[in-house]
């Protein structure tokens, strides 16, 4: 061979090597989406904000499947109640793997059980939550968080009723006092709390070290660069962040032994798990994950509904007299009340539809190749669902931005209402749009129970003891249904917002101050 035909037959593999390389191709069987670009692929065209109304639209040309390449990594996104049914439910262990990012393992979250994929370890921390945040564990527990609800709303109405306020800063109080009282029998003693400070400390870690932000989410190889080498500074924020969660896991499950030693411990998920010491750091997690996973959701929850309620008079009026008519003025509403309680019950339920806590579901990742409809989902694809658009479906939903508690409530003929013309609408979605909030399949939120009492409770207790209207931002303008504003961020939160909360009357007033007892 000439060294000009050498020259040419190298040069031609050169051509090709490029063309397969960096060329964007799509595989025919691989489902549908943009074409992208050369070597970033589809990674310019991946929305910065509001994901999810992107993918929507994407939708509308690709289908409730598709798929895009972010640097060489498939992402197949389910917009599709049908789609997310088959896959994540039917087909639940073939896509019950977990992104993994190595900054939050290098800051301490290497076991946090959301985001730790299947094996031996999430096993051992699935037995300790399924054994003691089962069903029951919110009828265990109800007495303790009807105390902090009431007491929630006791402060939210000790003040110049005339004045409108944010209601943020105590339905966070709540949330975080309720999950330590649960995991810790921690009682939440003022504003300031140490263990609710620390614990926020410990979550704002986990949210900082998985932003894509970090180099080393996207190239985990650099996780073993030395520290002394330059570009390692995200080691050394690490190490201080894992201090940071390492403290609050300790320090809280110390506090517990040792109020367990003295004989004052009150009941708690730690104080029946102690004795596990066969795994004590899976333990730790266990119980610090309690926080991670429930305070931003539980506090995002709980805005939207006090939201949703000031924009909504005739809804508060609607659920005041369900609520009257069953305790007559002598008690407060509690959890044994709710199948007596239709329309709280169905507020409760619009609230996780209406503004979803999660717009994205966590990411999974295929365990294995998998073959649906005719497309190939390649092992270690990631999967997304799009869980607003599941939410926002116009067939299923009609005027879906709109706060209609009444889609869950039978109609007058006795059957249960639809809201839709739809045929296939019969497997209990209306009744059940929890089941999609909590997560799916093996993958379901352990603490879906807790939370769930919880947002209830605080619904009917609110109804039944106190108006809440006059809604505006913090310029002090008007909010109405079509202004609703959403800060952007893996846990959906609303704009802050004012309102004016007083109680209902001077009974409220009494009933409140009575309930505080634990």
């Amino acid at each position: 061979m000439t060294l000009l035909a050498a020259f040419t037959v190298l040069s031609a593999l050169a051509v090709l090597a490029v063309v397969h390389f960096v060329v964007p191709r799509r595989s025919r069987r691989l489902p549908p989406g943009p074409s992208g670009w050369p070597i970033l692929r589809n990674l310019l065209d991946m929305p910065k904000e509001n994901e999810w109304l992107v993918f929507r639209e994407w939708a509308k040309t690709y289908g409730d499947i598709m798929s895009i390449n972010v640097l060489g990594n498939t992402i197949v996104i389910l917009n599709g109640e049908q789609e997310v049914k088959e896959l994540i439910v039917s087909n639940g262990t073939t896509f019950a793997g977990r992104i993994r990012f190595p900054m939050a393992e290098l800051s301490g979250w290497s076991n946090a059980i959301g985001a730790t994929s299947p094996g031996d370890n999430l096993r051992t921390m699935k037995r300790f939550t399924n054994t003691f945040l089962g069903p029951n564990c919110a009828r265990d527990y109800a007495p303790a968080i009807d105390a902090l609800v009431t007491d929630c709303l006791r402060r939210l109405t000790h003040h110049d009723t005339s004045v409108a306020i944010d209601p943020r800063a105590q339905l966070r109080r709540l949330a975080g006092a309720v999950i330590l009282r649960v995991a810790y029998g921690y009682q939440v003693a003022d504003e300031d709390d140490k263990f609710v400070k620390m614990s926020e400390a410990a979550l704002a870690t986990f949210f900082a070290s998985t932003a894509p932000v970090w180099l080393v989410n996207t190239f985990p190889i650099m996780r073993y660069i030395p520290t002394w080498m330059p570009g390692s500074y995200f080691k050394r924020q690490a190490a201080e962040w894992r201090e940071i969660a390492e403290r609050s896991r300790r320090e809280t499950i110390e506090w517990t032994q040792a109020e367990l030693d003295k004989g004052n411990a009150l009941p708690s998920v730690a104080a029946e798990l102690l004795g596990d010491l066969d795994h004590p750091k899976l333990l730790e997690s266990t119980l610090a994950d309690m926080y991670a996973g429930g305070a931003d959701t539980t506090l995002s929850a709980s805005t939207t509904l006090f939201l949703a309620l000031a924009l909504h008079p005739h809804i508060q009026e609607r659920a005041r007299r369900e609520v009257e008519d069953l305790v007559q003025g002598t008690r407060l509403p509690n959890l044994d009340d709710r199948p007596h309680l239709a329309y709280v019950d169905a507020i409760v339920k619009e609230v996780y539809r209406w503004r979803g806590v999660a717009n994205l579901a966590l990411p999974r990742r295929a365990l294995e190749t998998t073959e649906y409809n005719g497309y190939i989902i390649p092992e270690d694809a990631i999967i997304m669902m799009n869980i607003w658009s599941i939410f926002h479906d116009p067939e299923k939903y009609p005027e879906p931005m709109r706060f209609r508690p009444e889609r869950y409530l039978p109609t007058e003929d006795g059957t249960k209402a639809t809201l839709s013309d739809r045929e296939d609408s019969d497997d209990g979605f209306n009744e059940d749009a929890t089941r999609y909030v909590f997560g799916l399949g093996v993958r379901q939120c352990p603490g879906r129970h807790l939370a769930d009492a919880t947002l209830f409770i605080l619904a009917a207790k609110t109804v039944a003891s106190c108006y809440i209207d006059s809604p505006t931002d913090l310029n002090g303008s008007p909010i109405t249904e079509d202004s609703v504003s959403y800060l952007p961020g893996v846990v959906s939160q609303p704009a802050p917002f004012l309102c004016r909360i007083r109680a209902r009357d001077s009974q409220a007033e009494l009933l409140l101050a009575d309930g505080l007892a634990v």
